[in-house]
């Protein structure tokens, strides 16, 4: 039987992992990929890396490590370019927070990400 992370993953994302940073000081993004997930939704609180107090808009369950400063999007990238534009670019969320945890044999990981809507320009592509 697999295990529940992976069994758990019901929802297509899309995944722009954060590549470096942009001359603007802001996580620069490379291509979109397809991945599995979880996708919970629901507004909490959280820590980013520094250990702040951040507002969350909902979290992701992986299958793999993500960076913080990652964008993701509900649906698949066929979806995200369907008729020739873009998606719904509101729904765009940023990877605020990412737990790890393995279990107490250190055979099994699992992966949470915390996001939150992305205020600046869409992806493209």
């Amino acid at each position: 039987m697999p295990a529940l992370e992976q069994t758990g993953l019901i929802h297509d994302v899309v995944l722009w992992p954060r590549s470096g940073q942009a001359a603007d000081g802001d996580w620069a993004v490379g291509s979109p990929v397809d991945i599995k997930a979880r996708w919970n939704q629901g507004r909490r609180q959280g820590t980013d890396p520094e250990g702040n107090t951040v507002a969350l808009d909902g979290d992701l369950v992986l299958d793999q490590a993500v960076m913080v400063g990652s964008l993701v999007w509900l649906g698949t990238l066929a979806d995200w370019n369907s008729t020739g534009s873009v998606g719904d670019t509101t729904e765009v969320m940023k990877i605020i927070s990412v737990d790890v945890t393995s279990d107490i044999k250190g055979r099994a990981t699992r992966y949470e990400a915390g996001f939150a809507r992305h205020r600046d320009s869409p992806p493209s592509g």
